[in-house]
């Protein structure tokens, strides 16, 4: 049976990151959202170079349809995803930066999308992050559907 001790050396490198943030978030005040991900993500394993985190979809990370929101989700991606790839990043966007997003449908359906992304610099020479979004048009709650007004949106003509 191989070593545990590379197993535990990871596990613990993983968690020093997130206590790390948690410290510096406090010491600051931070009042970034992301600090509950932080403290609410559970490292379950680590093994040859996989990680398995758990976390409670509560109601901090919904929309308004009472499920889970996109960009909780990204962020929840973000922080698991932060190893290696995070740390030989070339690009990083600072705070104030001027960004462009590019959104490009790559298929759909009747209730579902995949929608390919890119956050890229004005000039788009740096391309600092890159997503591939699977939507899913859920049904409306009840209460939703009279904010939506009477008539029916009118396509763009594009």
């Amino acid at each position: 049976m191989p070593s545990q001790k590379p197993r535990e050396a990871a596990m613990k490198a993983i968690q020093n990151v997130f206590a790390r943030y948690q410290e510096m978030a406090n010491a600051q005040k931070s009042p970034n959202f992301d600090r509950s991900i932080v403290s609410d993500l559970e490292l379950i394993d680590v093994d040859g170079g996989r990680s398995t985190f758990e976390l409670t979809a509560t109601e901090t990370y919904s929309n308004l349809n009472g499920v889970m929101h996109g960009g909780a989700i990204g962020t929840v991606f973000g922080y698991v995803l932060c190893g290696d790839s995070m740390r030989n990043a070339n690009q990083i966007v600072d705070i104030w930066a001027r960004i462009k997003i590019h959104a490009e449908v790559l298929a759909h359906g009747k209730t579902m999308a995949m929608i390919h992304g890119r956050i890229t610099s004005p000039d788009g020479k740096a391309v600092y992050a890159a997503a591939d979004h699977h939507k899913v048009n859920s049904p409306k709650k009840p209460e939703h559907r009279s904010a939506v007004g009477p008539e029916k949106p009118q396509k763009a003509n594009l």
